[in-house]
């Protein structure tokens, strides 16, 4: 069975001596409260010991296990075995046991606001379970064999999220260069070129030029066929995302006239993977001072800063947005959601992030938007398109939530045996 002992009974405690400033790279481990240790060339310590991250925020309560030469970071305390004859302990046993109540311990004991750390007072004081050593030795083999589990699934999600992310953009490549919709051009030769949409996109951006309802934008330069990256079906065209939309030309307004019922979209609020919207609050709620840009439904809201280069989305109702997300009225009836596809392929998000500019909060320019190319299909094949690579991400979305349903079963497995260590009686007996 097990009973509860403060620390300062089951181990002498000190506190390491070392500045991170004062290492000297070296032969030996300098331990800190950073999950990666550093060298030092001189050592303070040898043998097995527990180092507590005392002192340090973001790892406050972290605990590294050594049983080697080593000195340690002053932001740390350095535990060894008190007393063996009464409490013998195996020190990879309470590794385990202190990470696993890392969290409760950590908020027990702290102390401070700005600067959170655990004295050694109140960490003295803290009771841990102590159970018999049989206990002890019995429980870390099966801890072991545990995390070797969950370790392997942890990796083998990393991977497979790696190749998932991987799969959804070659689902892109294939769709922008028409592989996707091989087979409807097939059966469906007689659709309309985009050389016809491109003259029809002409004559009306000419006539609301004309009508005053949009301004004049600088004529962009012909695409050389040393900038067209690939082939493309011969009813397809590159264009430049300028020649399409109306990019940088969105309307401003100030918060004095916004309805209080408006949406209004922030960068936060869209997903960064899959670009999917999170959440949607009103100006009532979210009342800034800020310049707003109005978008209508329909429109394509790109984040124009560096690293939201690909938090794109199409506009489901009319509202309002921080001036860091650019909305994009389409000519043409050009499918958004083919456009989104388009703006969040690699080719497009390598194109954008060499164009970003600034220092504090890189931007794209709005010009280097404008001519970035976009490849065209016509009105019908972009339907075909969109339909087709929703169904295959759908396909995506399920396979990652059986990857993610694999990593939870693994944490809930740590977990069982972990919570079975701690409550369950003598197992070994």
């Amino acid at each position: 069975m097990s009973h509860n002992v403060s620390i300062d009974e089951l181990f002498s405690i000190e506190k390491g001596s070392l500045q991170s400033t004062k290492c000297t790279p070296g032969k030996y481990h300098f331990i800190t409260a950073s999950s990666e240790w550093k060298t030092h060339n001189e050592f303070e310590y040898e043998g097995e010991y527990l180092i507590f991250a005392a002192a340090a925020s973001g790892s406050l309560g972290r605990v590294h296990y050594v049983n080697d030469k080593f000195i340690s970071s002053d932001l740390c305390y350095i535990l060894k075995p008190k007393n063996s004859e009464k409490y013998s302990l195996n020190m990879r046993f309470y590794h385990f046991v202190f990470n696993s109540i890392r969290r409760i311990l950590v908020a027990d004991t702290k102390s401070g606001t700005s600067k959170e750390s655990i004295n050694q007072k109140n960490f003295k004081q803290y009771k841990l379970p102590y159970f018999d050593i049989e206990q002890q030795d019995f429980w870390i083999n099966k801890l072991k064999n545990t995390l070797n589990i969950k370790t392997h699934f942890s990796d083998e999600t990393v991977n497979q999220q790696r190749l998932l992310k991987k799969l959804r953009q070659q689902i892109l490549l294939d769709a922008i260069q028409g592989k996707l919709t091989k087979n409807w051009r097939e059966q469906n030769p007689d659709t309309e070129p985009v050389s016809e949409l491109l003259k029809r996109i002409q004559s009306e951006k000419e006539k609301l030029i004309k009508d005053k309802k949009i301004k004049k934008q600088k004529t962009l330069l012909l695409i050389n066929e040393e900038e067209k990256p690939f082939e493309l079906p011969g009813s397809w065209e590159y264009c430049h995302l300028g020649e399409i939309s109306n990019y940088g030309s969105n309307l401003r307004i100030e918060p004095k006239n916004i309805d209080v019922t408006s949406w209004v979209l922030e960068l936060e609020d869209i997903e960064k993977i899959s670009s999917t919207l999170l959440q949607k609050i009103t100006f009532e709620k979210r009342n800034s001072k800020s310049t707003k840009s109005v978008f209508l439904e329909g429109d394509v809201l790109y984040g124009k800063l560096r690293p939201y280069l690909d938090k794109v989305i199409v506009a489901d109702q009319n509202g309002v947005c921080t001036t860091e997300i650019i909305p994009i009225s389409l000519f043409g009836n050009i499918n958004p959601f083919y456009v989104r596809f388009a703006l969040k392929t690699e080719s497009f998000l390598k194109y954008v992030n060499s164009q970003v500019s600034g220092m504090r909060m890189p931007r794209l320019k709005t010009e280097s938007a404008r001519a970035a190319l976009i490849q065209l299909p016509p009105l019908q094949e972009q339907k075909e398109i969109v339909k087709k690579v929703e169904k295959l991400f759908a396909i995506c979305d399920q396979l990652e939530v059986q990857i993610m349903s694999t990593q939870a079963n693994a944490d809930e497995l740590m977990q069982a045996v972990l919570k079975d260590a701690f409550t369950q009686e003598d197992k070994v007996a």
